[in-house]
C-alpha cells in the first residue's frame, strides 16, 4: 500500500509538473529566477528559521503538563525533522520520526496525537488568517473572487474553531465514551486549544513575511495584505498529501492564486521554487545537525 501510494504521489508531482512546465515561457521564467535579489531572500530565510523555536513551543504545550521531555530536546526534534520529511520524500517521514523520539517519554498515545494534531493546527491557522485580515481587504473583495471566496471559507472555520473551543470538555467526554483508554482522551482537555491557536498564528505571521521577502527579492508588485490572504489560502490547500512534499500542487496553486493579481505564471513559479528551496535549506541544516 505504501508503495502504491508513493507511485501516486510521484505521479501527480511529475504530471503537474509537465503541464505546469509546457504552459510557461521557460525563457522568462529563468530570467525571474535568476534576477532574485539575494538580500531580500536572505531575510527570508532567517524568519523562516525563526519559527523553529515556536514550533517547538507549540509542541511542548501540547503534551501533558507532567511531561519530562525537555524544551531543547523537543526544538532539536523539530529542527531534524525537516531532513526525514525530504529523505522520505513524502509529507509524514519527519512526523513520524517526531513521534518515535518521544513516545517513549510520552507514551505512545500523545506522542502520536500531539503530532497529528501540531499539524492540524498548523494548517487551521492558515485558514483562518484571512479573518484577521479582514479590515484591509473587504474593499477589494467584490472585484477579486479570489478574495470573496477565501473570507467566507475563512470565516465558517473561524466559528466552527470556536464552537470547538467552548465545547471542548463535552466533546472529549463524548469521543471518550467511544474508546476503551478513556483516561488518555480525558488528559485531552489540558491542551488549551486557544493557546495552541494563538502559536500558530504567530508562526504564519512570521512565515507571511518570510515570503513576502521573497516576493519582493522577485520584484513581485503586491501589498503585504494580499501576500498574506493569498499565501495563507494557498498553504492549506498545499498541506493537502497529494503529491511529494507538495512539488507540483505547490506551483500550480500559486500560478492560480497570483494571477487574480494579474501576475504572470512565470513570476509565481519562480516565487514558489524560492519557497521550495526554502525548505530544502532547512532540511539541509536538520540534517547536518542530526548527522553532527
Amino acid at each position: 500500500m505504501r508503495t502504491w501510494f508513493r507511485i501516486l504521489v510521484a505521479f501527480i508531482s511529475v504530471s503537474l509538473l509537465g503541464i505546469i512546465f509546457s504552459r510557461i515561457d521557460i525563457y522568462k521564467f529563468l530570467h525571474a529566477f535568476a534576477g532574485v535579489r539575494i538580500s531580500f531572500y536572505t531575510v527570508g530565510m532567517i524568519l523562516i528559521i525563526i519559527t523553529m523555536p515556536f514550533f517547538a513551543y507549540r509542541w511542548k504545550i501540547t503534551l501533558q503538563k507532567n511531561s519530562t521531555i525537555g524544551y531543547l530536546s523537543l526544538l532539536y526534534r523539530v529542527t531534524t525533522s525537516y531532513f526525514f520529511n525530504n529523505f522520505f520524500l513524502g509529507v509524514f517521514g519527519g512526523d513520524i520520526y517526531k513521534a518515535l523520539r518521544i513516545h517513549k517519554s510520552s507514551g505512545k498515545f500523545f506522542a502520536l496525537f500531539s503530532v497529528i494534531y501540531n499539524r492540524i493546527i498548523n494548517t487551521y491557522a492558515a485558514a483562518i488568517f484571512p479573518v484577521l485580515l479582514l479590515p484591509f481587504v473587504i474593499s477589494k473583495a467584490d472585484g477579486n473572487k479570489f478574495l470573496y471566496y477565501s473570507l467566507i471559507f475563512s470565516g465558517i472555520l473561524v466559528l466552527l474553531f470556536a464552537v470547538i473551543a467552548v465545547f471542548q470538555r463535552q466533546i472529549t467526554s463524548f469521543v471518550a465514551t467511544k474508546f476503551k483508554k478513556t483516561e488518555n482522551i480525558a488528559l485531552l482537555n489540558e491542551v488549551s486549544l486557544t493557546n495552541t491557536m494563538l502559536v500558530s498564528l504567530v508562526i504564519q505571521l512570521i512565515n507571511i513575511a518570510a515570503h513576502y521577502m521573497f516576493a519582493m527579492s522577485l520584484n513581485i508588485n503586491i501589498d503585504f495584505t494580499d501576500l498574506a490572504l493569498l499565501y495563507s489560502v494557498s498553504a492549506v490547500i498545499i498541506s493537502i498529501p497529494i503529491s511529494i512534499n507538495g512539488i507540483g500542487v505547490r506551483e500550480g496553486v500559486f500560478i492560480f492564486a497570483f494571477g487574480f493579481w494579474g501576475i504572470p505564471a512565470e513570476s509565481a513559479l519562480a516565487f514558489s521554487f524560492l519557497s521550495f528551496t526554502s525548505t530544502i535549506i532547512l532540511s539541509i541544516i536538520g540534517g547536518s545537525i542530526f548527522v553532527a
